[in-house]
C-alpha cells in the first residue's frame, strides 16, 4: 500500500496499523472539507438570499 503525509512524502507501508491510520487520516479531510463547504455555501446564502447556492 503506499500512503503519504505532507510532511514525509509517499512510502509503501507492509503494516497494517499505519494503512488504518492513513485511512482514517483520509476520512478526517473529508470531514474538514464537507465543513469548508458547507460553511462556505451557509455564509454565501445568508448574504445573498435571492441568490442562493
Amino acid at each position: 500500500m503506499i500512503v503519504n503525509t505532507l510532511d514525509e512524502g509517499f512510502w509503501l507501508s507492509n503494516d497494517k496499523q499505519e494503512v488504518k491510520d492513513y485511512i482514517n487520516t483520509l476520512y478526517s479531510r473529508i470531514q474538514g472539507t464537507l465543513d469548508r463547504i458547507n460553511a462556505l455555501k451557509n455564509h454565501w446564502n445568508v448574504s445573498h438570499p435571492n441568490n442562493l447556492i
